[in-house]
């Protein structure tokens, strides 16, 4: 898989898993008490946010993992994410065929741009990941719908602004909830899912709740641990807004943030090649003879077939003055040797703004099989797990489950369990991003 931008987040937010196998809302995001969350069932089991924290029972995090390793797998198989994510690739600057003969300009055979291909389809748009600040410290309303004493609905503005796209617009935990090592903004602090609304030039955000509880009572070593609903303390009282959108324009120029990268090793002969940059010119380092450095300028990538992920990249300038992108000149008198190419890729969102809801229900039964452990020891809580865990390949007697499957079936790259099975005959009959042809 292509190297990604900050840390892999699961694509299928941690809300729509717990929803799709029917647990409890308050509970399963650690809330508890002895009042209003009493139900009728015995078994009232309170997930916590790590393993170690119950008795090793799997914890949120562990569920995290599991969707990601599911995701995973089913890009390796497919060839594109199941929903669009931020990412960059590093590639091997197209080449002639023949080593002995080097293409002189940006030109392929056909007259076009040099294409290449990524290492995916469903291309989404070319840019890097920007994080535009709506309102920082935003703050939050919290409602009870229903009347029954628990805040099930959060509720963010109206905020001014003047994005019209719900897909762009991103909350996460504000500054002054953050804590630890990593507090940069990033996936590891977004709140999903949230619903936008837009009226008149400003945008109104609603969440659920009980995703809000506040970052550091998750961290508690006690496995009793509880955090009361009715305690307003214990509820993050404000958010920060942005807008997440590819970087384009004035705000692509730099290299650290450009939509491609293209990269010159330094080369062994110096007659010709330092007429062309120079001799020991800044490109390098400041040493053209030095055989680690790197000449690296920005670059502009189109799109050439989004399904199949081609791409034309070219080294380009940006005109402050008319605010344009051209094609320049290589600062060498050779081809790049590599590209580096920033994009959003994957299964285009459903038309809620969320992950398509056949790939939510393959990637919730595909990660339940990824779980190797139950989260609660009763099995009333269990049941949705264990059903999507259960092996498909086993053989058993008369009193123990049996099943009839074909070897077609069972043999799969993802395994044997019901929730593999599920898995890979949904996308058995998808058709492939990407063919090897062999002569």
């Amino acid at each position: 898989m292509p190297n990604s931008q900050g840390p892999l987040a699961p694509l299928l937010p941690l809300e729509f898993f717990r929803s799709i196998i029917g647990w409890d809302p308050w509970r399963f995001w650690g809330w508890s008490d002895n009042d209003k969350l009493m139900t009728r069932t015995s078994c009232v089991p309170v997930i916590m946010e790590y393993d170690w924290q119950r008795n090793d029972a799997p914890g949120r995090s562990d569920i995290a993992e599991a969707i990601v390793t599911a995701e995973s797998r089913l890009f390796d198989y497919l060839h594109y994410e199941v929903a669009p994510r931020y990412k960059y690739d590093t590639l091997d600057w197209p080449r002639l065929p023949d080593n002995r003969m080097t293409n002189w300009s940006s030109a392929g055979g056909d007259g076009r741009w040099i294409s290449a291909d990524l290492r995916e389809g469903m291309i989404q748009a070319i840019g890097a990941e920007k994080l535009t600040p709506i309102q920082l410290s935003a703050p939050v309303a919290f409602t009870d719908p229903d009347g029954d004493g628990l805040n099930e609905l959060a509720v963010i503005g109206p905020i001014a602004t003047t994005i019209t796209d719900n897909t762009q617009i991103a909350v996460y935990v504000s500054a002054a909830d953050r804590f630890g090592l990593d507090i940069d903004i990033g996936d590891q602090w977004r709140i999903q899912p949230t619903m936008a609304t837009f009226s008149g030039g400003f945008v109104t955000i609603r969440a659920y709740g009980y995703n809000f509880m506040r970052p550091i009572l998750k961290e508690g070593y006690d496995e009793n641990l509880t955090v009361d609903p009715t305690e307003p303390t214990n509820y993050m009282t404000t958010v920060d807004v942005y807008q997440r959108s590819p970087a384009t324009g004035a705000d692509s120029v730099d290299i650290s943030v450009s939509q491609g990268v293209v990269s010159w090793e330094t080369s062994p002969y110096h007659g010709c090649w330092c007429q062309c940059i120079g001799c020991g010119g800044p490109q390098f380092g400041g040493s053209i003879s030095d055989p680690a450095a790197v000449s690296r300028a920005a670059a502009r990538v189109g799109i050439r077939n989004a399904r199949t992920g081609t791409i034309i990249p070219a080294e380009a300038m940006y005109n402050t003055d008319t605010g344009e992108w051209s094609t320049s000149v290589w600062n060498s008198c050779l081809p790049p040797d590599k590209v580096l190419v920033r994009y959003l890729a994957g299964q285009p969102l459903g038309s809620d703004g969320f992950m398509d809801r056949k790939w939510r229900n393959i990637v919730a039964r595909f990660a339940a099989a990824e779980l190797k452990r139950n989260i609660v020891g009763c099995e009333e809580a269990n049941r949705y797990l264990y059903y999507w865990q259960q092996d498909m390949a086993k053989i058993g007697n008369a009193s123990t489950d049996l099943f009839s499957v074909t070897p077609r079936v069972t043999d799969n790259p993802f395994g044997t369990r019901r929730g593999h099975v599920y898995a890979w005959t949904q996308v058995m009959d998808l058709p492939l991003m990407t063919a090897t042809v062999m002569f």
